[in-house]
């Protein structure tokens, strides 16, 4: 099996065998022409990084503050026993039903109505201004759906907790709600 190579591999083929320097390889990355080069131009590498940088803080700063609320409700999953002349025993071990039920009450109009009412009114008004303009008698379904809109709640996973977490612009009203 003769193979005719071209002129350029019989050089490469030859120096490697009499053990001469070898070529130099096309991927090869060279450290002095890229230090060169960044030498060369610090400043404008420098400039361009300053300027990206304060634009980024000057749009982050523009953005409103977000406060965020948390609190984890523990179900209790122990069996309540309620012993009275006749031995009554109660097993109501929380289960997914019973944690649906509980969130589906955490999150009820007539609930957040109250804790609306609790907290206040004008309070609420100043998350959605706009409220403002809605007659007396849709008002508090219009604050309900405010306070809902920022409102999430969940179970976590496999367990008896119940996680509330409420967000808003405003630290005391997030933290009060």
């Amino acid at each position: 099996m003769n193979t005719v190579f071209p002129e350029s591999d019989r050089m490469r083929v030859d120096a490697s065998m009499h053990g001469a320097s070898r070529s130099r390889d096309p991927d090869a990355v060279d450290m002095r022409a890229l230090l060169g080069q960044f030498l060369r131009r610090w400043k404008l590498i420098l400039g361009l990084s300053a300027l990206a940088a304060y634009t980024a803080y000057f749009l982050v700063s523009l953005l409103p503050f977000s406060y965020t609320a948390t609190t984890k409700i523990l179900l209790d999953p122990s069996r309540a026993q309620f012993l009275t002349g006749i031995e009554v025993l109660e097993n109501r071990e929380p289960s997914q039903q019973v944690i649906n039920g509980e969130i589906a009450i955490l999150t009820s109009n007539l609930l957040l109505q109250d804790v609306i009412e609790t907290v206040g009114r004008e309070r609420i008004l100043a998350l959605v201004p706009e409220l403002k303009e809605l007659p007396q008698e849709t008002l508090m379904d219009g604050l309900v759906w405010a306070v809902r809109e920022r409102l999430t709640v969940w179970a976590e996973n496999e367990s008896y907790v119940i996680v509330m977490s409420f967000s808003s612009h405003d630290p005391q009203l997030t933290m009060d709600l």
